[in-house]
């Protein structure tokens, strides 16, 4: 059975508490988790990697981007289709390739599809996550069902004051690793996220 009411209240004082987040240490944060994220061997030897393309307010994912062009790894962002279609990964290489989205997000206007199956790492938004790697996303399910599709490696980027318990429905998928400015949370054998 859903909480769809109990959600959609969370996801409004999520909202208003993140944008009152003083900036000068939302760049700090968003600095510490770019610094953990290369950490990860995870990150290091993915090849094909899926990131969103961050707004003011979200963990900052701009900068990953920009590491893994330098790399030479292939990215791949979200393109939204639709309410009924869902939304597809599509590899961009250059910012051309960028327009804003009827939903006030950076997307592709050109660029190949990506195959789910053939992401090597999936970085996931999430306004909160819990300790078990379960995500609060914006409502609309996108993610909850692209990543049904997916067998690459899941991480969630959060603030860490934004790790807590949250309302799940039957549908809701964990992310494999959990990263905050302030440490690191791996799925362990039996699924729930560990230091």
């Amino acid at each position: 059975m859903s909480d769809r009411p109990a959600k959609a209240a969370l996801r409004s004082q999520l909202l208003q508490e993140r944008a009152q987040l003083d900036p000068v240490v939302k760049r700090e944060w968003d600095h510490r988790l770019f610094q953990r994220l290369q950490e990860l061997p995870v990150y290091q030897q993915a090849q094909s990697v899926m990131l969103y393309l961050a707004t003011v307010y979200e963990v900052d994912t701009w900068p990953i981007l920009d590491d893994c062009w330098r790399r030479g790894i292939g990215v791949s962002v979200p393109k939204v289709l639709g309410r009924q279609r869902g939304m597809q990964a599509q590899r961009i290489d250059n910012l051309q390739q960028l327009r804003l989205g009827t939903m006030g997000i950076m997307e592709p206007i050109t660029g190949s599809v990506v195959d789910p199956r053939t992401l090597d790492l999936i970085i996931v938004p999430g306004l909160a996550f819990d300790e078990a790697g379960y995500r609060l996303g914006y409502g609309a399910g996108y993610y909850d069902r692209f990543l049904t599709d997916v067998e690459g490696v899941k991480v969630g980027l959060v603030y860490g004051c934004f790790v807590q318990p949250l309302p799940l429905d039957p549908w809701d998928l964990p992310v494999d690793w959990l990263l905050t400015e302030n440490g690191v949370l791996k799925k362990g054998n039996d699924g729930a996220l560990t230091n």
